[in-house]
């Protein structure tokens, strides 16, 4: 479990130990033992809290360290989105030279997977045509350059 969930965690726990002290304090006859074991739950639980937002990242860095920290951090993901778009480009070019190299089965094998007559495929640059159309429709290529 990551820092932040331990610490939301700790936190949530601490609130409800809070409202069962104010829930026994209120009562008519209030039990000192109980209240006293009460307290040191919720001195462990702050001591706990403590520690986990010390060993948060950055907590030890100014400001300025951090905005530096940051800064690398974001050079870093946009070299890895533009590896990434780089690989997306060459799946894309894999798969349409793919479709290239096998494109006198495709009318036949097309026509049976899609139900619809092999004359309506008139050759087989139009069902390429129509495959690469569906591709980027299914990939949301077309909505992207859309929205460009």
């Amino acid at each position: 479990m990551d820092i932040l969930t331990q610490l939301q965690d700790s936190i949530d726990s601490i609130a409800r130990m809070f409202f069962i002290v104010v829930h026994h304090l209120n009562m008519q006859d209030p039990n000192k033992d109980v209240q006293q074991e009460h307290v040191q739950d919720i001195c462990k639980k702050a001591k706990q809290i403590e520690l986990l937002i010390d060993a948060l990242p950055g907590i030890n860095h100014s400001e300025a360290e951090q905005i530096e920290i940051l800064k690398s951090l974001d050079e870093e993901l946009k070299e890895a989105n533009e590896e990434y778009k780089k690989a997306v480009q060459n799946a894309d070019w894999n798969f349409l030279v793919h479709l290239h190299r096998n494109s006198h089965f495709l009318p036949q094998t097309c026509a049976d997977k899609f139900k619809i007559p092999v004359v309506m495929i008139s050759s087989v640059d139009n069902l390429l045509d129509m495959i690469i159309v569906a591709y980027w429709i299914t990939t949301g290529a077309i909505a992207k350059k859309e929205n460009r």
